[in-house]
């Protein structure tokens, strides 16, 4: 299986990047005739872990971003942010008392308020394949619900007092741990076991990594054979090219989604770039999208490491790995190869 998309150099494909890009930021007409009530758990759920993230800035925009887009005042999300904790769910809150809002609203603050097109490209997909079976199945509700309103309780306001805030417990102290209440309901009923690309875990290791220095790409290349020795296919992220019609964010959370682990070459131009927004070039852009939904992952388990494995080569140091992954294990390489190796594949056994 190829490792890279090659850009045809003869294609023209070149001319057509723009309108190309223009096709996967647009939103479907019919998502005007669905709103938030409307959405499945399964893309709830990914709405939750996605955006349930502390606020970190700029490339990671969180729930709070979507918050004050969505017209809630400062008050109130200093409520939430105070009051709702893991496992309960802010994005849940807000789905929840935004429920009225219309879909391509909602997509469209998610594109241009809050840049996070991994989201955008994620539920858009998700959205119009549920569509399509809901069309072409008559086992999935034929005829739409009434209105989300006259199926559940209203969710009182919460206002810009600060007095009437501390009353509003009975609107935001009892969200969900997993799922939106109250918003489960939907026109596409119950499709928690479905996914966009049936995709499963394969014996894939995604390396995510950047730099260019003569030692890095050695150790890199060395690392690579050793991970290929075992069998499993490695793809590593600065050796992506892509053309210009590849839907370059659906790709990557594609191969993120069915990477049996992520390893992350620790190194000081990787952790400018997801620190300090350094560097803008393709690769760093790609890295930007990875950490992402790495944050987003190891933050939704509760800081629990399950697929990350933080890698430090000997020329580097713990000043080189990003704040959020130093509290789990971070393996030297090649010293602790055995350690490494076998944390990596034991979910093979």
């Amino acid at each position: 299986m190829k490792t890279e998309i090659v850009v045809d150099e003869d294609s023209g494909v070149g001319d057509n990047v723009q309108s190309s890009c223009s096709v996967h930021r647009e939103i479907p007409s019919y998502f005007g005739e669905y709103c938030l009530a409307d959405l499945p758990s399964e893309i709830q759920e990914y709405l939750i872990m996605q955006l349930d993230v502390p606020k970190l800035g700029i490339y990671f925009k969180n729930w709070e971003w979507l918050a004050d887009s969505l017209g809630m005042k400062p008050e109130a999300i200093k409520y939430l942010r105070d009051r709702i904790q893991h496992p309960q769910s802010p994005t849940g809150e807000l789905l929840k008392r935004h429920r009225d809002v219309k879909l391509d609203v909602f997509m469209r603050i998610i594109r241009d308020d809050l840049q996070r097109l991994d989201i955008f490209s994620h539920v858009k997909r998700l959205f119009i394949n549920l569509k399509s079976k809901q069309e072409n199945s008559p086992n999935i509700n034929a005829e739409f619900p009434s209105s989300y309103s006259n199926r559940v309780e209203e969710t009182p306001n919460i206002t810009s007092s600060v007095s009437d805030m501390q009353n509003a417990d009975s609107a935001y102290g009892h969200a969900s741990s997993s799922t939106t209440q109250g918003v489960n309901s939907s026109k596409f009923g119950d499709v928690s076991s479905m996914h966009p690309d049936g995709v499963h875990l394969v014996d894939c290791i995604l390396i995510v990594t950047y730099g260019q220095s003569n030692y890095l790409s050695k150790h890199l290349s060395w690392l690579c054979k050793n991970l290929a020795a075992y069998g499993s296919e490695v793809i590593r992220s600065d050796k992506l090219s892509f053309d210009a019609t590849v839907d370059l964010d659906g790709f990557l959370l594609k191969q993120f989604n069915q990477a049996l682990a992520i390893m992350i070459i620790c190194t000081p131009e990787f952790r400018r770039i997801v620190e300090e927004d350094a560097y803008n070039d393709q690769s760093a852009q790609v890295v930007k999208f990875l950490f992402r939904l790495i944050s987003a992952e190891y933050r939704s388990m509760g800081c629990k490491n399950y697929r990350f494995r933080p890698v430090l080569f000997q020329k580097y140091s713990m000043n080189d790995v990003p704040s959020i992954l130093k509290n789990t294990i971070i393996h030297r390489w090649p010293e602790q190869h055995e350690e490494l190796m076998d944390l990596t594949f034991s979910s093979r056994k």
